[in-house]
């Protein structure tokens, strides 16, 4: 009886976890959304927009950080990857097409010069910390395996 409770229990904390989830990626892109619609159907500034900009910056750096802290390790999820890849690459395409229908080709170069600095910077970190986090997940595992 008590192995059956527990059973339900964790599958409740599951499904907990699993919403949470879900709602924090929909208020992800919404923060996305909002900024797109801040810029170029309200033509705000960048300094309108500093909130949304730093929670969207920000946010991969905290999921970074945090299971760090933790002391865990998320196994490769190859799939989760080619996810997040052409989430990337959908909400950049929507943001150079609005940018050339409202701003002109000006506008295009100015976000496409954003993009590849930021995608430049994204891509110079990544080859410090998937490096760094393969040995870290490595002696995690020597760890657990002594225990």
């Amino acid at each position: 009886m008590l192995a059956q409770r527990k059973f339900e229990d964790e599958r409740l904390e599951r499904v907990k976890n699993k919403i949470s989830t879900e709602w924090f990626i929909a208020i992800y892109y919404l923060c996305f959304i909002s900024v797109i619609v801040k810029l170029f159907y309200f033509d705000m500034n960048y300094q309108q927009c500093i909130t949304e900009f730093i929670f969207i910056l920000l946010t991969p750096l905290y999921f970074n950080i945090r299971p760090r802290q933790l002391g865990i390790a998320f196994p490769d999820d190859r799939r989760l990857n080619k996810r997040i890849m052409y989430s990337l690459l959908l909400m950049s395409t929507i943001l150079l097409i609005l940018a050339g229908w409202v701003g002109g080709i000006e506008s295009v170069i100015n976000w496409v010069a954003t993009l590849l600095i930021y995608g430049f910077i994204a891509v110079a970190l990544g080859g410090i910390i998937i490096p760094a986090e393969k040995e870290r997940k490595k002696k995690l595992e020597e760890q657990w395996s002594d225990d």
